[in-house]
């Protein structure tokens, strides 16, 4: 037998709920100083071009990835 409860498809929750159903959110931020430093010193101190393994890194760095 069927229900003739309404369940709707989509619901609306606050930013409390979502951080609990997500697992907690991430503040991820950009250096914009480390970034350009990395990616300046590259090219003084490295090969005349750099390589693309050398950008990400440079960019994981300004990210903060570990």
């Amino acid at each position: 037998m069927l229900s003739n409860t309404k369940n709707n498809l989509f619901t609306v929750v606050n930013s409390e709920e979502s951080a609990i159903v997500s697992g907690g959110a991430t503040a991820l931020t950009f250096n914009l100083d480390d970034y350009i430093f990395l990616v300046g010193a590259g090219q003084l101190y490295g090969n005349p071009g750099l390589t693309a393994n050398e950008l990400d890194a440079a960019w994981e760095q300004a990210l903060g990835i570990k």
